[in-house]
């Protein structure tokens, strides 16, 4: 899939949990995502919303069983956008979305995690082997970059980066 022209995202390595490593991205497309994913991971769980022009789908309204019926689905379909995306993949990986261009990535301990967020890095231009190093290095801080491996900012908490961004 031909990624969209992005050269500045939001994003941030978050340790929340025992043993799970989290990612968040904002400015990256839920399709996106879907794209770079494994497409034979099967879903333990998704629940999701997706809407176009008077018309609304959940989750309960097509079958998906696997990353690949996710993204074709919503690749033949591109009139609909994903509001919402929550789903549990089996080897405990979790991916969500919110107003289809903020997603995050929970994988546990032991999950090759580089491999994922080094194909959504290069998808959009980024060099990620600086911009893991940044992240890495700025555990629980919220980061804005630029293509190829510019960093813009760094904000402590989620409400600094949000109130800069609103100014």
């Amino acid at each position: 899939m031909e990624a969209q022209n992005i050269n500045r995202i939001e994003l941030a390595y978050l340790k929340k949990e025992k043993d799970i490593l989290y990612f968040y991205f904002l400015g990256v497309p839920t399709l996106d995502l879907l794209d770079i994913l494994p497409q034979k991971l099967k879903f333990n769980k998704i629940s999701f919303l997706a809407s176009r022009l008077h018309d609304i789908i959940y989750d309960t309204d097509i079958k998906v069983n696997t990353v690949n019926d996710c993204y074709k689905f919503f690749k033949a379909n591109t009139d609909y956008t994903i509001d919402d995306l929550d789903a549990e993949l089996e080897n405990n990986l979790y991916i969500g979305s919110h107003d289809n261009n903020e997603i995050h990535i929970k994988f546990p301990k032991g999950f090759n995690y580089k491999s994922i967020i080094i194909k959504l890095l290069r998808k959009y231009k980024f060099e990620p082997a600086t911009i893991i190093d940044f992240l890495i290095k700025n555990e629980n801080k919220y980061l804005v970059v630029e293509t190829p491996n510019r960093l813009l900012n760094i904000y402590l908490q989620f409400d600094d980066y949000r109130n800069a961004m609103n100014k």
